[in-house]
């Protein structure tokens, strides 16, 4: 036998301990039961001398590598098996109380295990003995482990198969050294670098039968491998849908699911579906498909394994090809660039978009009306035929006789708002492309509304967009006041206002206490008032406070004379104060009777009582179910008798869903419900839902309904063909609301024409090792040997576009620092250049640009000049470029589904009008011809395609596949249809979750250092970038030492270990490993996994959220005038008050000083209370090292290798929230923590059910283009 197949199986029997064992502690299986019996009587020494037999292994050092070996694999698999059962069983929709059936065989490594097995499988799930195939090629009997639930008195049941595979390496390393057990991490964390672009993408169908490409079992072997997810998701599908047709026949009534679960080393893989009888679920058809391709897959001899894989790769690959639309495999062939596997990649795609309608495209009133249907649903929710409505609408509108499209469909919005009735919540549901005129059609209908009072709520994820709408609600084309009241504030202005207030009014500051502050526009003469705690300035203040940070950092006080505690400031919340100035404006502004208010969704927050939209409520003094404030409430409804909330792009930010589903609460717990017995309820309430994303109600309905928490997912459901307006009634789900909405939908586009070039490249990536002779991880050698060719290609594209004549170009990448490089490589004057690019015609613009530049770049007048603009997509919210031909966008591998849907926004930033610069005249940059450049990147390590030819193969589907997935998505938006062979839309869209209120000690260090290198990349001062360099350079040394504790509740002491403890996970580790223990080591308590703690490979994840948290800085303290603590503390001071860099600078800057600057001069810490905060801790799986106390104690001593324990650790946490410590610096333990709401484990998101499949190598996106190529062929 050779190690590795040693190893994989002493990982399987360790996964099985784990599963069986967390069913013991469960009580959902027993001691007794004869199935688990040879588990409980064979000892775990019997394992380690069979490993030992099995490798003919002899000498006393080798046993000792090979039972270190063991030890580790047995701890691996208790602790993902325990984690993946316990998980799956939390996930399920209804929890199972019985297990009814179980199948998991015991063989040792060398055994052969049961002859036989079928009469022992049919004998546990009560199958008929005579029952054939059981074992053969996808037989159940040959499942690793399956068992079958029930809940819900029987009603239901749940079958789950899982299929355990470890792709170990072939030499065993020597986990005794440090050493080891880091490679270990840093395979695992390689291995999450490695997978495709689709790891973590989602994806949800509706309303589609997706069956698998059926000759896609021929490709099995070149997709993937003996040990891969994929094949085994394959496996235990054939084994699920075998099992649930040979079960006894399902009574009358009787549900049957299920799982399959792929178990190996780096994770967990999923696919479900509902195998009821009759069930009509399109992933039960998938299943059965998988299970069928993988009966058929073909054994090939050893001898000939190497030659038929490359084989399978190539016939894979040119399928693949196959699946391209036709215009793209025709210029493939005129490339001649159909490479070999394991070659790099250079292809370009390009096609021409004509057969689209733009925003201005004119209609005459007839034709105009003819696209709007016919619905007597439409009509009864808006009371009389829609045509009827919109006619005269439109002629309000006509220019000559003519419409726009944009002329049709802000009609339709003016409709559903005018015909809104009183004493119900009114839905209007607006899913047209960016740029349609969604939020304007909103304040063309208020605006003309003289003499009727209303309020305006205006909610979206851009505070600059906010910004933007309340100037339009408050002033006029020549900026004169419209009368409307104005009221906008955000989390910035609210902070910086104490001390603002002091610094613009020293006068007043002594007689008044300021905590918050708000602008207020629209109304000349209006009264501001004095006697509340809010500062109500003009939008003139504003911009100043824009230049400058005024905020002032946490507070500190001393515990004893070692000890500083820092707390935050506690400002007023944005809604809090957005309400209160609301109530306070009225009062002394009697006559207003328009008002408009805006903040951004990311102010929602959910709090013990709910969520901060209750403070809303403040706009009132008593609440809504009292006699005072239904009165309250009748007094306002005179002056404002129409209610209006706009909640805007809301796939924009995470909270989005939650801040919709909870306004939606509000509004009827405010206005509606208390009037319910009137027959005249004075308030008419409308609620209009707008984004450019969710492109039909179907994935508005389902986007809605994930909440309160998802992944980013890419949502599948059928679609009408290319329509540019509909009008539709349907219902929107996760309101809690049964009424109908108005569904108002435009697609369309900004240009006459559209010219799309995907540039497609995988390049290859050494080996190559840092300064200290170590292995450098992937990431690093991407941006040592690819940020290069990255350079050097966005530079080619750009002075390309220069030269074919673009009038401006605007570039988008995600990387702040690769724009300021990629600005200095695009100014390079070289040889024959005659691009006329220059300093003052070339920007960067992103969240990093101090405030006074960024509205010197945006005005109108600048705007136009430049020639090109090179930005992120947060530096590109809210602003158009009409004079924009050519957008270039770097397309990222990371958060997928989030970045095209953000790319599907950013397409759309090239329309408007502007002023021509010689006539003077204002012209429309929506009739203009435009060119988009997606430039698409991928990297394969040249060892892994050495050790995995099909990597390759994996890679490439994945940059194809990501291709049509971006072709799909801007087709979806711009037409309502994919451009697939089958009629479908495709919408990725973000996740969903609301942001974590608690901020890290930690966080403004992380921020400067961020801050820090990319103003180093772009700053022109040479003063302050050399005061830059040193600030970061002095900072990493000062702020190293950082510790995190957690307690418990003094009742709940005995009941949360962490293996932070190093006595408590010796105990665990001794249960699991300890060879006089029995396989299974039944319900003892030192065998337990925590309820909070994960395994995920060689890592603990530990859920700290129910702990009171504590963090602290050791400071070694500021003892004389020229230490390294009073420099920095100088240089932070400078950059704090320094107008020269970003908000974002000066605010960390500021915060870093408060942190530092103490009273203690002698060596001290600085601490934080976090309370009970959303942590999560990865911790090595078993180092410090278990075993003898010598052993243990040389293990204590502190991490040799800090760096990269701590770069391993933060790669499996994922990147999400705040990751620290951010300079690693370990006493003991390496650590890495977040501070997060969402789970890093990914666990909830694999598991969940509505999913189509999660797997990483394959998926439903790739089976899409393998779908293609089935009906290309069809149609060929």
């Amino acid at each position: 036998m050779q190690p590795a197949e040693a190893w994989g199986h002493v990982f399987e029997i360790a996964v099985k301990r784990g599963l069986l064992a967390c069913l013991m502690h469960l009580k959902l299986l027993t001691a007794d039961r004869p199935e688990i019996q040879p588990w409980s009587t064979l000892r775990t020494a019997k394992l380690y001398k069979s490993v030992q037999r099995a490798l003919d292994y002899q000498d006393a050092a080798r046993c000792e590598l090979c039972d270190g070996v063991v030890r580790h694999l047995l701890l691996l698999g208790y602790g993902i098996g325990w984690t993946c059962m316990r998980e799956w069983l939390n996930q399920a929709p209804k929890r199972p109380k019985q297990l009814c059936s179980l199948w998991c065989p015991l063989s040792l490594p060398g055994e052969n295990g049961q002859d036989d097995p079928s009469q022992a499988f049919c004998a546990a799930f009560g199958i008929d003995m005579r029952t054939n195939g059981l074992t053969q090629q996808g037989g159940p009997a040959r499942s690793d482990f399956t068992a079958l639930f029930s809940a819900a008195k029987g009603r239901h049941q749940q079958l789950l198969v899982l299929e355990i595979s470890l792709n170990a390496p072939m030499s065993a390393p020597d986990f005794s050294d440090e050493r080891a057990h880091v490679d270990e991490l840093g395979r695992y964390a390689r291995l999450l670098d490695l997978r495709g672009v689709f790891s973590h993408v989602r994806a949800e169908v509706d309303g589609l039968d997706l069956a698998l490409s059926p000759k896609l079992a021929n490709h099995l072997t070149a997709f993937s491998g003996p040990d891969k997810p994929f094949l085994k998701l394959c496996q235990g599908a054939s084994y699920a849908c075998r099992t649930a047709r040979l079960l006894p026949r399902q009574p009358q009534g009787q549900s049957l699911h299920a799982q399959v679960l792929a178990v190996t080393a780096a994770g967990v893989e999923s696919l479900s579906a509902d195998l009821t009888l009759g069930s009509d679920d399109p992933r039960a058809q998938f299943m059965q498909k998988l299970g069928d391709a993988y009966r058929r897959k073909l054994r090939v001899p050893d001898t000939d394994a190497e030659d038929h894989l490359l084989s399978e790769i190539r016939a894979a690959f040119h399928r693949l090809i196959r699946g391209l639309p036709k215009a793209f495999r025709r210029q493939l062939k005129e490339m001649e660039q159909v490479p070999d596997p394991g070659e790099p990649i250079a292809w370009s795609f390009e096609e021409s978009l004509t057969e689209f309608h733009r925003p201005t495209d004119r209609f005459t009133i007839d034709a105009a009306l003819k696209q709007v249907p016919d619905d007597p649903e439409v009509a009864a929710l808006l009371g009389e035929n829609a045509r009827s409505i919109l006619a005269p609408l439109l002629r309000q509108r006509e220019t000559h006789g003519l419409v726009t499209l944009r002329d049709l469909h802000g009609s339709a919005v003016e409709a559903g708002l005018a015909t809104a009735r009183p004493g119900k919540l009114n839905l209007l549901v607006l899913e047209g492309n960016p740029g349609i005129g969604k939020t304007t059609a909103v304040q063309r209908y208020l605006t003309n509304r003289d003499r009727d009072g209303f309020l305006m709520l205006y909610f979206s994820p851009r505070t600059l967009i906010n910004r933007d709408v309340t100037d339009k609600f408050a002033r006029d084309q020549d900026q004169r006041a419209t009368g409307i009241l104005t009221v906008t504030t955000n989390g910035n202005l609210i902070v910086q206002a104490p001390n603002a207030f002091r610094e613009f009014c020293p006068d007043r500051a002594p007689h008044r206490r300021v905590d918050a502050a708000v602008v207020v526009d629209g109304m000349d003469q209006a009264i501001l008032p004095e006697n509340t705690s809010i500062w109500f300035i003009g939008p003139e203040i504003e911009a100043r406070l824009k230049e400058r940070w005024h905020a002032r950092g946490p507070r500190k006080r001393g515990l004893d004379e070692r000890t500083e505690e820092l707390r935050d400031n506690q400002p007023p919340g944005v809604l809090r104060t957005l309400a209160g100035a609301a109530a306070a404006l009225l009062e002394a502004n009697p006559g207003a009777r328009r008002l408009v208010l805006t903040a951004s969704i990311q102010s929602y927050r959910r709090t013990s009582t709910g969520s901060t939209i209750k403070s809303l409520s403040r706009m009132f003094r008593s609440a809504a179910n009292t006699r005072p404030g239904l009165n309250e409430r009748r007094r306002f409804a005179e002056r404002f008798p129409s209610i209006l909330v706009m909640v805007d792009e809301i796939a924009g930010d995470g909270a989005g869903a939650l801040f919709v589903k909870d306004i939606c609460r509000w509004l009827s717990e405010q206005f509606i419900e208390p009037f319910e017995q009137s027959d005249t309820p004075p308030f008419c309430v409308s609620l209009a839902i707008a984004d450019a994303s969710l492109g039909n109600h179907k994935v508005l309905n389902s986007y809605l309904e994930a909440a309160p928490e998802a992944p980013q997912k890419v949502m599948v459901s059928p679609s009408a063909g290319q329509e540019p307006f509909r009008l539709s009634a349907a219902r929107v789900a996760g309101l809690g609301v049964d009424n109908q909405a108005l569904h108002v939908m435009t697609n369309s586009y900004p240009a006459s024409r559209l010219d799309i070039t995907y540039r497609v490249k995988l390049h290859r990536i050494e080996p190559e090792q840092d300064d200290h002779g170590r292995e450098k991880t992937l990431r690093a050698r991407i941006r040592s040997q690819g940020e290069g060719a990255l350079l050097g290609s966005a530079r080619t594209e750009i002075l390309e576009a220069v030269h074919a004549g673009a009038d401006q170009i605007i570039f988008f990448a995600q990387d702040k620092a690769f724009l300021r490089e990629l600005k200095t490589a695009v100014l390079d004057k070289r040889e024959g250049d005659a691009s006329g690019l220059a300093a003052d015609n070339v920007s960067v613009l992103d969240s990093s640009v101090p405030e006074k530049e960024r509205r010197r770049l945006i005005s109108a007048e600048y705007r136009d000049r430049q020639r090109v603009f090179l930005m992120t997509s947060s530096g590109a919210r809210g602003v158009s470029f009409p004079r924009a031909t050519q957008i270039i966008a770097m397309v990222p591998r990371f958060d997928v589904a989030s970045n095209l849907m953000e790319l599907a926004q950013l397409i759309y930033r090239g329309r408007g009008h502007y002023r021509d610069a010689d006539s003077g005249e204002y012209r429309s940059g929506d009739d203009s011809p435009r060119r988009l450049t997606l430039l698409i990147d991928d990297w394969l390590p040249t060892e892994l395609d050495a050790s995995d030819r099909r990597a390759w193969l994996r890679r490439v589907s994945d940059l194809l596949t990501l291709v049509m997935m971006l072709r799909a998505t801007i087709l979806t938006r711009i037409t309502g249809d994919a451009g697939l062979r089958r009629p479908l839309s495709l919408v990725p869209v973000g996740p969903i979750a609301s942001d974590e209120n608690t901020a890290s000690i930690g966080e403004p260090l992380g921020i400067f250092l961020r801050e820090a290198k990319i103003h180093l990349g772009g700053a022109k001062n040479e003063k302050i970038k050399g005061l830059l360099k040193h600030a970061y350079d002095q900072a990493m040394r000062v702020f190293k030492e950082y510790r995190l504790e957690g307690k418990a509740d003094p009742g709940l002491a005995t009941g949360f270990r962490s293996w932070t403890d190093v006595a408590s996970r010796q105990n665990f580790v001794a249960a699991v490993i300890a060879p006089g223990n029995a396989l299974l080591p039944g319900i003892h308590e030192d065998a337990v996994l925590p309820q909070h703690c994960h395994c995920i490979g060689p890592v603990w994840l530990e859920d700290w959220s129910a702990l009171h948290n504590r963090e602290h800085f050791r400071f070694e303290g500021a003892a004389s005038t020229g230490s390294t603590e009073q420099q920095l503390l100088g240089q932070l001071w400078v950059i704090a008050n320094s107008s020269a860099v970003s908000l974002h600078m000066q605010h960390a800057a500021r915060d870093l000083f408060q942190v530092l600057q103490s009273s203690l001069s002698q060596r001290h810490v600085t601490q934080k209370e976090l309370g009970r905060t959303n942590i999560w801790l990865a911790l090595p799986l078993d180092w410090p090292l278990g075993g003898d106390s010598a052993r243990l104690s040389a293990s204590m001593r502190g991490p040799k290798y800090a760096e990269d324990w701590h770069a391993g650790l933060c790669r499996v946490l994922g990147g999400r929230g705040q990751i620290f410590p951010i300079v690693p610096d370990y006493e003991n333990v390496p650590f890495a923590a977040s501070i997060s709401n969402a789970a890093p484990a990914l666990f909830a998101q694999t598991l969940q059910r509505h999913y189509f499949m999660a797997s990483n190598e394959l998926n439903l996106l790739n089976t899409l283009l393998l779908s293609n190529a089935d009906e290309t062929e069809r149609q060929d």
